[in-house]
């Protein structure tokens, strides 16, 4: 892969993420403030309801694949590798709100941002993988 394309792809990536984060945090906010959840449950329900969103978004979008192409077991890589990153995410947020006493949502963004990078990298070689087996 030339580097104007994973350039290019890591922009979109981003890009999602950054859509995916302010939904996070509404989702937070929402069950934290007005349903009165701890902030944890809060970050377990928002992380768990922005996968869909950001798997569709990436498959479509940055990887450029059709939603049908291998959709069950892509979202399955996808949900398996989520889970690791919400015991991550729920770690940092933890450490960073009850430790540094950094106010819970200040804590989710700097976590959601700390796996960005990491969470490309799966995605662009474990989960989207249809056009790579294709080409094989």
């Amino acid at each position: 892969m030339n580097f104007k394309k994973v350039t290019k792809q890591i922009g979109k990536y981003f890009s999602v993420g950054i859509i995916g984060g302010m939904i996070n945090i509404s989702i937070l906010l929402f069950f934290t403030e007005l349903i009165h959840l701890s902030y944890m449950i809060s970050a377990v329900y928002s992380f768990m309801s922005v996968t869909l969103v950001s798997f569709s978004l990436d498959k479509i979008w940055t990887f450029k694949e059709k939603i049908e192409d291998h959709f069950l077991k892509e979202y399955f890589n996808f949900f398996s590798f989520s889970i690791i990153a919400l015991i991550a995410n729920l770690g940092m947020l933890y450490f960073f709100t009850e430790y540094f006493r950094i106010y819970y949502v200040f804590s989710q963004i700097i976590a959601i941002g700390l796996s960005g990078g990491f969470n490309f990298f799966l995605d662009e070689n474990w989960t989207f993988t249809s056009k790579k087996t294709r080409k094989k």
